[in-house]
């Protein structure tokens, strides 16, 4: 390009640039107006440019790292103040905000009751907490802070997590508890008459004459198990224990040994005569577990030459079924509870690890160049 297109070059008589000073004097016609580098547009005054620059840094969670050591990279006390309440901050919204969707989240699942429209209700919570991730991510994509990314990530993941411990702690305890509480009990039923009216019943008392029978109690441990021994043992009165007939089983679970020693709950207490009914039909754990204690009871009966039904009752033997139901509720708190502190500590460290990398200084490659966008050349 020609020097001379560019404004304020300098150019001798014959209109190329030699790099000597113009000879013309001062006020004639020839006289040039000033480089920027004279004038200090572009030499030494770059002051605005660089405070920019810092503030940027600055807002990014870079701390004025410049690859230069002038005045503008260090900060006062006041600056440092902020900025470090600033990374708090930071670090306080990455934490709760999906902490709190988190929880918000797996307890309304866990615990609502089991209607439609209280399920229906948990889960738009569920939703309107998704939809909120959402929505940080689209305002990152349009402001571009990384603040709004960082959230709006560890939310959606917040509420994934949060569905699935929820929904575990519903069909494993909740549910039971629900059921349970809408379901009739059952008083003075003997053992040896039929058992299917009972299946559907929360809990049953037997007559004073039924006990169970720890001698011919068998512990099943297979592949469907996961590693835990269920135990059953036969529910009698005289009349079934003469004709070797079981309709009905105590259960538990790793509380007893592989053909005796059942001590699932207090089986050796004379008062107690009751027992929470574990139905065929229900959650999805209940209805694994149900066909488990039913494989149980079968190779039990196929031991002890004992005759049961293809369908028969799995109680779990206490003293009092109402606390009993109770405390599946309390049980679907506490996993909750647990979960939520996991997730919280866990949410600690990768909050604390994505604000580290966000404001790691960028590297050479990455910097825009100190001199582009403000050299105070013009092109025409």
């Amino acid at each position: 390009m020609d020097p001379s297109l560019v404004r304020g070059a300098p150019a001798g008589a014959s209109g190329r640039y030699d790099g000597q000073k113009d000879p013309s004097p001062v006020g004639s016609p020839s006289a040039r107006m000033p480089s920027p580098f004279e004038t200090g547009t572009l030499r030494g005054n770059t002051g605005g440019f660089d405070e920019r620059s810092r503030l940027l840094d600055q807002a990014l969670g870079r701390g004025g790292h410049h690859g230069h050591h002038g005045h503008h990279g260090h900060k006062s006390p006041q600056d440092k103040n902020s900025m470090q309440g600033m990374h708090l901050q930071t670090i306080a919204a990455m934490v709760m905000i999906p902490w709190l969707m988190f929880f918000t989240i797996s307890m309304v699942v866990a615990l609502a009751p089991a209607t439609s429209l209280a399920r229906g209700l948990a889960w738009s919570v569920a939703l309107l907490c998704l939809g909120f991730s959402l929505l940080l991510l689209q305002v990152y994509l349009h402001s571009g802070a990384p603040i709004y990314k960082y959230v709006g990530s560890l939310g959606v993941v917040a509420v994934v997590l949060a569905s699935v411990s929820g929904s575990t702690a519903y069909d494993k305890y909740t549910l039971r508890y629900w059921m349970g509480s809408s379901r009739a009990r059952a008083n003075n039923v003997e053992p040896s008459l039929p058992a299917m009216g009972y299946s559907n019943s929360a809990a049953l008392t037997f007559t004073p004459d039924t006990g169970v029978d720890l001698v011919r109690s068998l512990g099943y441990k297979g592949i469907e198990t996961g590693g835990t021994v269920y135990c059953v043992a036969p529910i009698l009165d005289a009349a079934a224990a003469d004709v070797d007939e079981v309709r009905f089983w105590a259960i538990g679970q790793d509380c007893c040994m592989p053909t005796w020693g059942f001590r699932c709950g207090p089986v050796g207490n004379p008062a107690a005569r009751s027992g929470v009914v574990l139905r065929k039909m229900g959650s999805h754990s209940s209805r694994e577990m149900y066909q488990i204690y039913s494989n149980a009871a079968h190779q039990a009966a196929a031991l002890y030459h004992l005759r049961t039904s293809e369908d028969p009752v799995f109680v779990s033997w206490t003293l009092d079924p109402e606390a009993d139901l109770g405390n599946l509720f309390s049980a679907a708190v506490l996993s909750v509870s647990i979960g939520s502190v996991l997730y919280m500590i866990v949410s600690l460290f990768i909050a604390g690890g994505l604000h580290w990398l966000a404001g790691r200084p960028p590297k050479d490659w990455q910097r825009i160049p100190r001199g582009l966008g403000s050299t105070g050349l013009n092109m025409i």
